[in-house]
């Protein structure tokens, strides 16, 4: 009991630090749920530029390569001035800057397509290429025409035609690419704030009482060695427990259509687990750190480092195979999967193995990291 009210007394005194941190990562967390829920891909739409034309030509086929290109995109007149042009170009405001001289009909018409079209764009920028090849498409496609002896009139109505046709997209996996809840995005973030803030909230204090001097005088005292250990970890799990908790009761106000119900209840599982190994690192980390300041670095690269391995900040689709093989060694990975997996349950009998074996796994990998740690600290103590 008297390690016990040691440990409250040093995180009274480390509060301030502490809820400073904890508001820091919790801000963090929340911003990147709002931009994820908000990027989600629920649809697939071509995309439409901004582009200005000066038309210098009357003929027939600058009249139907506007045509053409308004269908896609905004097509505006050019700027008045060379610098509001460039100015428009330098802020976005317009994508594409196409030039078509005074006799483009006439050369284009006689055989010269090559450079018979100018225009400005920004540099190896993906929208320039874009708008590129739909004005290189539409005169390739039809001066073909034009070659095989078509007339004008037959060429640009074969074109229209050709370049009209679109390919119908969709989703290889339908139920992935069904709107994700923004709740599941709060808690895919929840294992960052774990690492980050238990590192920060426990660590020092433990490494108060790994303290040589103080270490020293435990020893001598008539609580042993086990005892003292299994009173600090009882300690940091009540810690912890608050954090648990009150991270799940902002989750309930913002999200309470998703946290309360099952999918809420077994993602809540699937957190405590993860915050139980955030814990166990944080207990092996300060057998291994010396001094306070290194926990911050150590709390930063850890969980970054889970964050970006094991899907949380990028979507496990676009890894690739080896780095996928690499992935499923974090208990991030783990994580990531079952909270997917949870998303798509509606009922308790609905849960996959997928979300056991997550759970499983973490846990698998909490037990470790405290045992490795607690094997640390023994050898350590009989120095």
């Amino acid at each position: 009991m008297q390690v016990f009210k040691a440990y409250m007394k040093i995180i009274k005194k480390k509060l301030p630090s502490i809820i400073v941190y904890f508001a820091i990562f919790i801000g963090i967390s929340i911003a990147m749920t709002r931009a994820s829920g908000e990027s989600e891909t629920r649809d697939f739409t071509q995309t439409e530029l901004k582009i200005a034309v000066e038309n210098l030509d009357d003929g027939e086929l600058s009249k139907v390569l506007l045509d053409y290109l308004k269908v896609n995109h905004q097509v505006s007149d050019m700027p008045e001035t060379e610098d509001e042009l460039l100015d428009a170009i330098f802020c976005r405001e317009l994508d594409y800057v196409l030039y078509i001289p005074k006799d483009f009909t006439e050369k284009f018409l006689a055989g010269e397509r090559d450079g018979i079209l100018r225009d400005r764009k920004v540099p190896q920028s993906s929208s320039g290429m874009f708008a590129d090849s739909q004005v290189e498409g539409f005169l390739t496609t039809l001066g073909m025409y034009l070659d095989a002896g078509f007339s004008v009139e037959e060429s640009i109505r074969n074109t229209k035609e050709d370049l009209s046709l679109s390919a119908d997209v969709f989703f290889l996996d339908g139920e992935d690419a069904a709107e994700k809840h923004v709740a599941v995005y709060y808690l895919q973030y929840l294992p960052y704030i774990f690492i980050c803030t238990v590192i920060l909230a426990v660590g020092p204090v433990l490494l108060v009482f790994l303290n040589k001097d103080i270490n020293a005088r435990n020893k001598c005292s008539a609580v042993s060695f086990h005892v003292r250990n299994l009173w600090l970890i009882g300690s940091s799990m009540l810690v912890i427990l608050v954090e648990f908790l009150f991270l799940m009761f902002v989750g309930g106000i913002l999200y309470p259509d998703y946290i309360f119900t099952v999918k809420g209840l077994l993602g809540a599982l699937n957190a405590f687990v993860s915050i139980l190994f955030a814990l166990s690192v944080a207990f092996l980390t300060v057998q291994l750190a010396k001094k306070e300041n290194v926990l911050s670095m150590v709390s930063n690269v850890c969980g970054l480092a889970l964050a970006f391995l094991g899907g949380i900040f990028v979507p496990l689709d676009v890894f690739g195979e080896n780095v996928l093989k690499v992935s499923k060694f974090t208990p991030t990975y783990w994580y990531v999967t079952a909270n997917d997996a949870i998303s798509h349950v509606t009922k308790l009998s609905e849960v996959s193995a997928d979300i056991w074996q997550g759970v499983v796994i973490q846990a698998v990998y909490a037990v470790a990291f405290l045992i490795f740690g607690m094997l640390i600290n023994r050898m350590k103590a009989r120095e």
